[in-house]
């Protein structure tokens, strides 16, 4: 996999640290291959100087004079930024893209790989190199560098040269500064995990929201962006250091992973805020992405990097900011969390730490606010959940009250008495259904959910009694219904007692008709007909018992995604149900 080389330009700086830097030096090179040339006294004064050398062509041989006296960096370039370190030099560390041997003023003291003349017997030396330099070779005065190096494994694609930044510098210094390297992207690994066990925690046992299992993802995302950001220094410290042909693959990585967590983190906050028309801000932060990749792709995985990174929080605080003007739960938290990130991410002072550490703060500010937006929404749905539960209760003895009060009895035991005198078998009938009614009655109400099929048949037991008590023939029709889906319990029996209690029907039969529509994406739909013109009570308050009770129970059981409308027809009274999916 090959990516720009000028990728690697800015890899340079990261690399070195002397004591006092000095402006970089031009090298002398030479095509071929011959042990002399490593020799301190070698003359190569006709030697070309250069700055880069050509890649994937054979061997060959650079030289650098140096002096002791300060500690000097070379072929970094013009964006080499080195900070200042102490200690006696010592020596020779750096970053080649090549496979090398290494001589220090004629003798070999380092063989990094194989140098090899084609790509079949060059074996990749590693990225990083740090050389002990013989200490009888430390006198003061001039020393020559001399390197012996291949590059056929070079797999940057823009350029066919690379360059060879390497310092003189105190060796227990650039081992001490190994370990800092990777303390900040090891950190932000181990907050990012953290951070993903919690939300597939909290999703899994507590609550199954989308936005937990985006910001889980995102959070997971983090943690493998952190671990390529630090496998350099990871590597170095504990596994096999990285040979100089993974440079490339892995900053292709990184930049892809950033691409991941551009889709992830506006996810989680379409998600979590109910942002509408996801599909166009998706693809809208899909071109902007696109756009970000072509800008930057020959100036470097950092630039890169970089603005995606400023691209994804833009479109984060656009999204918040419209959760806000909304007046979304936590919206203002997520908002606050993203314009900190876009002012305070920046290029890293230490290139290859990449965003760190401002990008590890703003994750933590992103997560923090999703978490807390999460958990003020939850808090808030379960209080809405549990004053439903307590209407629904109360709602639910306000019907059996209803059920139970003294004219409905009366009435009944009137209308009893009177089928006992002209037919008695009716009236075992009719005790039987008014038993069948009240057990029913009593059985379902500590249930939340009952199969709709028990429901029709407390519906008809019911209108089985009322057909003996008003000397009209009751029935129920169902159409196209599903008996095993669940509903709360006496939701449509409430509806027929609202059609006996404000409606008027003048034939000797009436049909009450339950209807399911078609389902749309999980969506159910129920229309129910109550049969007869309705009879207006100018003392009745409007919003009834029945309603209120229908209304609570589907609140408690539907939190949310439930819809009720009713309204006059030429048969009757027409009352509409939707219960979305969840």
């Amino acid at each position: 996999m090959r990516i720009p080389q000028c990728c690697f330009v800015a890899l340079a700086g990261a690399i070195l640290s002397t004591a006092r830097a000095a402006p970089a030096a031009d090298l002398r090179i030479m095509r071929g291959d011959d042990v002399r040339w490593a020799a301190r006294d070698w003359d190569d004064s006709g030697w070309p100087t250069v700055r880069k050398v050509p890649g994937r062509t054979g061997i060959y041989w650079v030289r650098w004079h140096t002096h002791l006296g300060q500690a000097s960096e070379v072929g970094g370039g013009p964006d080499t930024l080195q900070p200042e370190h102490g200690g006696p030099v010592n020596a020779i560390a750096g970053a080649f893209t090549c496979s090398f041997d290494l001589y220090w003023d004629g003798r070999l003291v380092m063989r990094n790989g194989v140098v090899g003349r084609d790509r079949a017997s060059e074996v990749p030396g590693t990225l990083e190199f740090l050389a002990l330099l013989p200490g009888d070779l430390l006198g003061s005065g001039e020393h020559v560098v001399a390197f012996r190096i291949s590059s056929f494994h070079y797999n940057f694609t823009d350029s066919q040269s690379f360059g060879i930044p390497f310092s003189t510098l105190n060796y227990d210094r650039r081992n001490a500064e190994y370990d800092r390297q990777v303390i900040v992207p090891m950190f932000g690994m181990g907050c990012a995990l953290v951070f993903a066990v919690i939300c597939g925690v909290l999703f899994w046992l507590v609550d199954r929201r989308r936005p937990l299992l985006y910001c889980g993802l995102f959070c997971l995302a983090v943690a493998v962006y952190n671990l390529l950001v630090g496998w350099r220094y990871l590597s170095w410290l504990v596994f096999k250091p990285e040979t100089y042909d993974q440079l490339a693959p892995r900053y292709m990585a990184i930049m892809w992973v950033m691409t991941l967590i551009g889709w992830l983190l506006p996810m989680m906050f379409l998600e979590q805020f109910a942002i509408p028309r996801k599909r166009w801000w998706l693809a809208a932060q899909g071109v902007l992405l696109a756009a970000v990749w072509r800008a930057t792709w020959g100036g470097g995985t950092y630039g890169n990097v970089l603005w995606q990174c400023r691209a994804i929080l833009a479109v984060s605080a656009v999204a918040a900011a419209w959760a806000v003007w909304r007046r979304r739960t936590g919206a203002r938290l997520a908002l606050a969390a993203a314009l900190i990130g876009l002012v305070t991410v920046h290029r890293a002072s230490n290139p290859p730490q990449f965003l760190a550490p401002t990008f590890l703060l703003t994750f933590c500010l992103l997560v923090t606010a999703i978490l807390a937006a999460i958990g003020l929404q939850v808090q808030a749905a379960r209080r809405a959940a549990r004053a439903a539960e307590l209407t629904a209760a109360r709602m639910e003895i306000e019907l059996l009250k209803k059920n139970l009060q003294p004219h409905f009895l009366l009435n009944t035991l009137t209308a009893l008495s009177e089928v006992i005198e002209q037919n008695p078998s009716g009236a075992v009938r009719l005790v039987n259904d008014l038993a069948d009614e009240f057990r029913s009655l009593s059985r379902m109400s500590a249930e939340k959910l009952i199969p709709l099929g028990q429901e029709l048949d407390l519906c008809r037991a019911h209108l089985r009694v009322m057909s003996l008590r008003t000397g009209k023939f009751w029935t129920l029709e169902a159409e196209n219904v599903d008996p095993a889906a669940l509903v709360p319990p006496a939701l449509f029996l409430t509806l027929i007692e609202n059609g006996f209690a404000h409606q008027r029907v003048a034939t000797p039969a009436a049909t009450f008709v339950l209807r399911e529509g078609d389902p749309a994406n999980g969506a159910r739909n129920y229309t129910f007909v109550s049969p007869g013109e309705v009879h207006d009570d100018p003392l009745r308050t409007p919003g009834g018992t029945g309603l209120r009770y229908v209304k609570a129970r589907l609140e408690e059981s539907y939190p949310g995604r439930w819809g009720f409308r009713s309204c006059q027809t030429a048969t009757g009274w027409e009352t509409v149900i939707e219960i979305l999916a969840a």
